[in-house]
């Protein structure tokens, strides 16, 4: 699979492959409203908005992981584990995922 550089271009090399595989089903659920709507909708009817908390806390610990990868050196993998939120092959980088709090504002 390849890209543009953006998320507006993706395919399969060759171009065969990609004329002769499928398109998916689509299955995320759709905003129904706009952002206010949307997260109106959630707290009346108790369903999942459609960027809840499960999915985007996911999607932010993904980019902070591919952050670290700024203070790693070039080619050096990072192990890091979901479970702990830790690295645990260059300890390092975890000062890195928390910070130093002014006494009285410590969490």
């Amino acid at each position: 699979m390849f890209t543009g550089g953006t998320s507006a271009f993706h395919g399969l090399i060759p171009n065969e492959l990609q004329q002769s595989t499928p398109r998916p089903e689509p299955f995320l659920p759709r905003a129904k409203r706009d952002n206010l709507g949307e997260w109106l909708h959630a707290i009346w009817t108790g369903e999942p908005s459609s960027a809840d908390f499960n999915y985007s806390a996911g999607l932010i610990e993904h980019m902070f992981v591919g952050l670290l990868t700024d203070w790693a050196p070039v080619g050096e993998v990072i192990e890091y584990d979901r479970v702990h939120h830790r690295v645990t092959n260059k300890p390092e980088l975890n000062e890195r995922l928390t910070r130093k709090y002014r006494k009285g504002y410590e969490v």
